[in-house]
């Protein structure tokens, strides 16, 4: 069955009230670590259309690790490659294994998703803590390496994320 992401933007405030009027679902609110004012809601399910007004839809391909339960920090990478680029991207990816996802660093899950009908795919890592990605990154070779220093043909950006505290 296919898994989608569904992801919004806003302050906490907006967010919140998103939160509250659906309380059904999983939400998961988290702070843009560059930017404590900026907020990212998703959800993860097996429906097509979200709940959001106004939302990006990611459908999830592959994701290994801890899925079930979503916490940690999370690193967000986005690439854009054409359908070759993007099919040898994929076959590594698969081929990876576990010496690259490696739980000694603190490594909890990873998902990778593409938005339906573009080049543009979406990877989102979970870690105990920020550190330990960091520290697992200069260490492991992974596939999306190749593409760090080519931002202007690859659209290659990443973002981090912690999640937010709910307090009344």
């Amino acid at each position: 069955m296919t898994k989608y992401m569904h992801v919004t933007y806003g302050s906490k405030a907006i967010l919140t009230e998103v939160i509250k009027k659906h309380p059904t679902h999983q939400l998961h609110l988290a702070t843009d670590e560059q930017d404590d004012k900026r907020y990212q809601l998703f959800e993860i399910t097996e429906q097509a259309n979200s709940v959001f007004a106004s939302a990006i839809t990611y459908e999830i391909i592959d994701e290994v690790g801890q899925v079930d339960d979503v916490r940690g920090w999370m690193n967000w990478t986005f690439i854009t490659l054409n359908d070759e680029e993007r099919d040898n991207f994929l076959r590594r990816w698969k081929t990876m294994g576990d010496t690259a996802r490696d739980e000694a660093y603190g490594w909890l899950s990873s998902r990778i998703m593409v938005i339906p009908s573009t080049y543009d795919l979406a990877i989102m890592s979970t870690w105990t803590l920020r550190k330990e990605f960091f520290n697992w990154n200069v260490e492991h070779e992974w596939p999306i390496k190749q593409y760090v220093g080519k931002q202007t043909k690859y659209n290659y950006r990443e973002k981090g994320y912690r999640f937010a505290a709910l307090t009344k």
